[in-house]
């Protein structure tokens, strides 16, 4: 791998770059049967149904060249992670903001409480869905609160055993537990966490519905993730 500028460029990058460049072969690598039928598999699997599936993926191959008028998806691939993380979090977004609208504009104009849509957060009833770095700052800023309710000496326990690599027996000696009892410990954390997050997701945005393992999916494919604004510390 070669590095640039802050940033480690692969072998997907430079295939990115040379299918912006108008190199076909590239272009046809990338938007491949067999990558356009795993897209498919990943949204299907997610809940959307096969028509909207491909739909979807139409829809980005599209965007991906700019062929829609736009400008080229790809240019935001900077070669951190792999395309098919990139492509797969793209897609996934844009089956999560579609399901999002189905919802919006199949409900009620009064809800079941019969008021109307001036009762919504300023905003929430015009919005047109949270868009693709939309989606990503919801469900940073719901992860964040789910942190920020959570037991402090826990998160260091979890911080210190799932960043830092430090195995959980020298955990348990530091805090003069048992290995069990940090075990215990580190799997209740990490079930409310995942409950937490979810439920603040909700408030934060009360038409989105996503899995846990959409967010699990997200989180993994997005490098700055877990920075603000995107920016690393």
């Amino acid at each position: 791998m070669e590095e640039m500028s802050g940033q480690v460029l692969n072998g997907d990058f430079e295939l990115v770059q040379r299918a912006l460049a108008g190199d076909e072969a590239a272009a046809g690598t990338i938007r491949s049967e067999a990558r356009t039928a795993q897209l498919e598999r990943i949204l299907v699997s997610r809940g959307g149904s096969v028509s909207e599936a491909k739909d979807v993926v139409a829809d980005l191959w599209a965007d991906c060249f700019g062929s829609s008028g736009g400008k080229a998806l790809l240019a935001k691939f900077n070669g951190r992670g792999s395309l098919e993380a990139f492509l797969t979090r793209v897609a996934v977004n844009r089956l999560i903001d579609f399901k999002r609208h189905q919802r919006f504009q199949a409900a009620p104009p009064g809800g079941e409480d019969g008021g109307g849509m001036d009762d919504l957060p300023s905003g929430e009833g015009e919005q047109e869905g949270v868009g693709e770095d939309g989606l990503v700052e919801v469900l940073r800023g719901a992860l964040a609160r789910a942190f920020e309710s959570s037991d402090p000496e826990t998160l260091v326990m979890l911080q210190l055993v799932g960043v830092h690599g430090i195995n959980q027996e020298r955990v348990a000696e530091v805090w003069g537990w048992s290995q069990s009892k940090v075990s215990r410990q580190l799997g209740s954390l990490t079930s409310e966490l995942r409950e937490k997050t979810l439920e603040e997701v909700k408030k934060l945005d009360p038409w989105l519905e996503i899995q846990w393992e959409d967010f699990v999916s997200l989180c993994r494919s997005c490098s700055d993730f877990l920075t603000i604004g995107g920016e690393s510390d």
